[in-house]
């Protein structure tokens, strides 16, 4: 009789330790659902590309007064920083190239996607 009623109780151990990870696993759900972490919110790149540049040439380019870009070659650039979902974006020249004129050309915006189109 001593060999079941030991068997008897370690079987309860085992049933147990097999619902405790049950447990864990929904006092977690339930510890999540309390107002973790709420959603991030989406942000999208600014970018386009610059044309007309002269070689060796360099110019600064800004997006909102900051976010610094120095743009040494001709071709498509992105800014670092993204922007907010519905937030304005206005890209400018920050430091022009020497010798060379420049305008910016759809660089004002409210981020909705990723933008390419600032020329």
């Amino acid at each position: 009789m001593g060999y079941l009623s030991s068997v008897g109780s370690g079987m309860a151990s085992v049933k147990r330790m097999a619902n405790m990870p049950l447990t864990l696993a929904s006092l977690c759900l339930l510890l999540s659902a309390c107002g973790g972490d709420s959603p991030p919110i989406p942000s999208y790149t600014i970018g386009g590309t610059v044309t007309g540049l002269a070689d060796n040439a360099s110019m600064k380019l800004l997006d909102n007064g900051g976010d610094a870009l120095t743009v040494a070659a001709n071709g498509a650039f992105t800014f670092a920083t993204p922007i907010a979902v519905n937030q304005a974006y206005a890209v400018t020249v920050g430091t022009p190239p020497l010798w060379q004129n420049c305008a910016v050309a759809n660089g004002n915006g409210t981020a909705a996607a990723n933008v390419t189109s600032v020329g």
